[in-house]
């Protein structure tokens, strides 16, 4: 059985954010309140004009911001123009494990991309190199538009990948 005061030691909380605000949000926690916090997001690139493309971040939960305080400081963090207020179910403040914002970590830095795989030819071997087969080699077998299907011969099997 799970003990929840230690799974909760030095948790995180959320804050929910103005719409489409989440990144402003982050900044102004880490930058102007010295707050830790954790914006789950993915880098994205729009067109600009001329040849360069704009880099910003996609927020994966939309109107949500983790942070970590304790005990917790509203006259600090409603200092926050971006942020509402500390997410509460039956009036009590949520909070979240480090394991939790880990595992949403994890899952994020492990995904794949189309650019993963823009050079890889069908036949070709790769070398896999992020997530559970890291390190592995693996041959492409089939692309198609957003998925890739991967043989790792040291393991007979056949692997396919939703890309981003």
């Amino acid at each position: 059985m799970i003990n929840e005061r230690t799974l909760f030691v030095n948790p995180w909380y959320v804050v929910l954010t103005i719409p489409r605000s989440e990144y402003k949000a982050f900044k102004f926690n880490t930058e102007n309140l010295g707050i830790e916090s954790y914006f789950p997001s993915l880098d994205s690139f729009s067109a600009s004009i001329g040849s360069s493309s704009v880099k910003s971040k996609s927020a994966l939960i939309s109107s949500y911001l983790f942070f970590r305080q304790h005990p917790i400081d509203f006259s600090i963090l409603n200092q926050n123009p971006f942020t509402k207020s500390v997410l509460r179910i039956n009036n009590k403040i949520v909070c979240v494990s480090n394991e939790e914002i880990q595992a949403m970590k994890d899952h994020i830095e492990n995904r794949y991309f189309k650019k993963d795989f823009h050079s890889g030819e069908v036949g070709s071997t790769i070398e896999i190199q992020k997530g559970v087969f890291i390190g592995k080699t693996a041959r492409i077998v089939e692309k198609r538009k957003n998925k890739i299907s991967l043989m790792l011969p040291s393991l007979q099997m056949q692997l396919i990948l939703t890309l981003k």
